[in-house]
């Protein structure tokens, strides 16, 4: 656990896996995603009563995703996500149910068998406020990624939890996502005077991360209707992904399921 603020503390967690985080207010602590993983939420919260010492007041879900979401059921406070959530959770009901059929891994079956899938017990509409404690923080429903992916703003620290608007090093994950909101919410993001970008993976990053962001999703939503106005499928290009002429990046394998996805939308 990183402290990159004076109130914020960021995990970056290891390759792939999704980023949480918490804001540290006067009298108790606002939490920002977990993991998949039971053990690996066990292990912050556990740093947070041995170096902090203060209560949880609200987990925070920035997307319905399972690695953002899977360790809700060991916060015992309010968990804040978009009013759009709820229904996206039951997404996460049916997921839960196919990878208990279809996993083989002993480790990963014990930590699945362990999920309770635990719904957010207050929604935010548009955005709203966090202004009962010392730093104020602003919750702010952009879409894109997800139908509700929402940010987490410290305006005070100049810092913002993005979720997975911003993937940092590596290609995006854009099954159900929105590209043209995905574009609006990263140029909000763009004017809201932040300089320190939290994502939802990869590293704590800068203003020139954001508009790499924009850039890549202009090129893969222009290469992508170049491809297939020429008559290509979405089969063909899925096989050549590097006909898109994407950068270099972590990931390469979520380009296919990207373009079998987006096609259609294109």
């Amino acid at each position: 656990m990183l402290k990159v603020t004076r109130s914020i503390y960021f995990n970056k967690r290891e390759e792939g896996a999704s980023n949480s985080g918490f804001i540290v207010r006067e009298n108790d602590v606002v939490f920002v995603d977990n993991s998949d993983w039971l053990g690996k939420t066990k292990v912050d919260l556990d740093y947070l009563s041995a170096h902090i010492g203060k209560p949880i007041k609200f987990l925070v879900n920035t997307h319905f995703h399972p690695d953002h979401t899977f360790g809700n059921q060991l916060f015992n406070c309010d968990i804040i996500a978009s009013d759009k959530a709820p229904e996206l959770f039951k997404l996460n009901e049916m997921e839960l149910l196919k990878w208990l059929r279809e996993e083989n891994d002993p480790e990963v079956l014990q930590n699945l068998r362990a999920i309770k899938i635990t719904y957010p017990t207050k929604l935010v509409k548009d955005r709203t406020t966090l202004d009962d404690s010392h730093p104020l923080i602003k919750l702010i429903h952009l879409g894109g990624h997800t139908p509700d992916s929402l940010v987490v703003f410290v305006p005070e620290e100049n810092a913002i939890f993005t979720g997975d608007l911003i993937f940092q090093g590596s290609h995006p994950f854009m099954v159900g996502s929105n590209i043209n909101e995905w574009l609006s919410a990263l140029k909000w993001l763009k004017s809201c005077g932040a300089t320190l970008f939290l994502p939802g993976h990869g590293e704590p990053c800068s203003r020139k991360d954001v508009e790499f962001m924009y850039s890549y999703l202009i090129k893969f939503k222009k290469s992508l209707a170049v491809l297939k106005a020429k008559g290509m499928t979405a089969e063909e290009i899925a096989r050549k992904p590097e006909m898109l002429q994407l950068p270099q990046l972590d990931k390469p394998q979520r380009i296919a399921r990207n373009v079998l996805f987006q096609y259609e939308k294109v």
